[in-house]
Parts: C-alpha cells; structure tokens; sequence
C-alpha cells in the first residue's frame, strides 16, 4: 500500500496518499515526477495489487519539510555473487544492477524511519539536480513493515520472520546459501509461502492469525503453481531446506 509521512509538531511533514496501479510499467525516467511531492512511494504488488513491486525512495540535498525526507538506504546489495548490507546517501551513486532479499530502511535526519522487506530485484539510480531517486523493483511483493509514515502490510511480519530464518540457516548451511542465492525472487516468494502454509497448519500457530490471510497465502500458492510449476517447485525445495536446518 502507498505510503507517506504523517505530521507532527516537530516536523511540518504532511501526510499524502498517492496511488499507482502496479499493472503499469514505472522506470527511472518518469520516477522524479512521481516523487516531485513525496519522499517515497510504495507499490507493494501480490497478493495485494497485480503486476510488479516497486518501492521509489527521493534523497535531496535538503529537506523539504512538507513530506518525510528520506536521507539513508540501508539494504542487501549483490556483490560478485554474494550479498552483503549497503547503504546509499546524497549523492547517489550511480546504480543499475540487483538488491538481494531482505529488510529495506529508509531514515530520515532526525533517525525517524520506514522499513520494508523484499524478496530481491532490480535497484536502478535517477539523478535530477535537486533530487536523486532509487526505484527498486521486484517480481515478488515488497512490503511494508511499518515505521514513521504508515502502519505495516498483513504478511510483512510473517515475511521478515521466514528471511530471518532463512538467512540464520544460510550462514551455517551450504546447501540453504547455495539455493537462496541461485533462486530468483519469486522463487523465494514460493518459498515463503510454502513455509508459511506449512506452518498454520498448526492449530496453535494458526489461532494466532485471520483465516483470511490463510486463505491468501493458499490463493498465492495455486496463482504461484498456475503460473509456473517449477519456480513453485524450486521455492518448496528451500522451504523444505530451511524447515530441516531450523
């Protein structure tokens, strides 16, 4: 869901809904107009919107102080095949390669924030003269997991918790690190689910969340499997991995 900043005394931000079909493309040539009045926007994609995710983050100069005023990003970079924490500040680099899976942060001056988490894609840099822009845009859903401008996503705690996992099974695990790397993010998001559905079947686990979200991550499933019997596939042999190590 669309996210900005809400306001307060200390700050004159002003909170600004703005909404973006994800079924349209969004690239680095029209992100500096999407972003003229806003410090990022989020485009989640599925389960709650079609087509791509993308998360635009603006880093100016100087704050604006009408909107939260983005000043770091602290991400999972890819790096000769490897992934490792990387951080962007003004000036922006310039970027066109890949961001691994993981926890996205964006702080501003004061150290008030807004996290995300994704499961890898594209980072791609624009740089206007009086704002720099980064647009990360993922196959698999980017989420929000709340923070300064707005409240969390539904799956967004479930999420993190599974990359954790993941990640903790990775470092000791060769065959984990091996296959999490190699997968494209959609594959992981095949694995998350797989993970997740396995898990509510519980009945103690699963009194702890709605039937609805249930009921989607089992939608997602058969969307996943329609789409592509072998990405599923690839994601439920990670998620038998991670299960196995834990």
């Amino acid at each position: 869901m669309p996210n900005a900043a809400a306001s307060n005394k200390e700050r004159a931000t002003t909170g600004v809904s703005a909404v973006r079909s994800a079924d349209s493309v969004i690239d680095s040539s029209g992100v500096h107009v999407l972003l003229a009045n806003l410090g990022f926007l989020l485009v989640p994609g599925p389960p709650l919107d079609h087509g791509a995710a993308y998360l635009l983050v603006a880093i100016r100069p100087k704050p604006t102080l009408d909107h939260f005023d983005p000043e770091c990003i602290e991400y999972w970079a890819v790096a000769d095949g490897r992934t490792e924490p990387a951080e962007v500040v003004w000036p922006m680099p310039a970027t066109d390669g890949q961001f691994s899976w993981g926890p996205i942060r964006i702080t501003d001056r004061v150290g008030a924030a807004n996290t995300f988490v994704s499961f890898g894609g594209s980072l791609s840099v624009s740089r206007d003269a009086g704002v720099h822009a980064a647009l990360f845009r993922s196959d698999a859903p980017i989420l929000s997991l709340g923070g300064h401008s707005g409240p969390r996503d539904p799956l967004s705690i479930q999420v993190a918790s599974f990359m954790a996992r993941l990640r903790a099974a990775a470092g000791y695990d060769s065959l984990v690190r091996e296959l999490a790397e190699s997968l494209e993010p959609v594959a992981l998001y095949a694995a998350f689910v797989a993970h997740a559905i396995e898990v509510y079947r519980n009945p103690n686990a699963a009194e702890n969340v709605s039937p609805h979200l249930v009921s989607l991550l089992r939608s997602e499933r058969h969307r996943l499997e329609a789409d592509s019997l072998a990405v599923l596939q690839a994601g439920n042999k990670l998620a038998d991995l991670v299960r196995a190590a834990s």
